[in-house]
């Protein structure tokens, strides 16, 4: 890796899914039961799988905070996304 170049990882036990109230359900597959997830509001949501690749140059923000998709390029590595749609 030369100068210009920043390491990336990569996360692949992250889930999420948007629950019928409109929250941000996340956790990890071991949260999973029957290819649903929990929301912390008592209702539940279609867990998928989120591709997270760890980017320590590219700070989290609203792009992350407020994506309800399964896909997360910052340096949160998944912790922050979909956070503002939390219960």
């Amino acid at each position: 890796m030369n100068t210009t170049q920043t390491a990336t990882a990569a996360r692949t036990d992250l889930v999420i899914g948007k629950c019928g109230r409109g929250h941000a359900a996340t956790g990890t597959w071991a949260d999973v039961k029957a290819g649903w997830i929990s929301c912390p509001c008592g209702s539940r949501a279609v867990a998928k799988g989120m591709k997270v690749t760890i980017k320590e140059e590219a700070r989290c923000g609203l792009r992350c905070t407020s994506s309800l998709g399964p896909s997360c390029s910052c340096s949160c590595g998944g912790e922050g996304h979909g956070s503002d749609h939390r219960f």
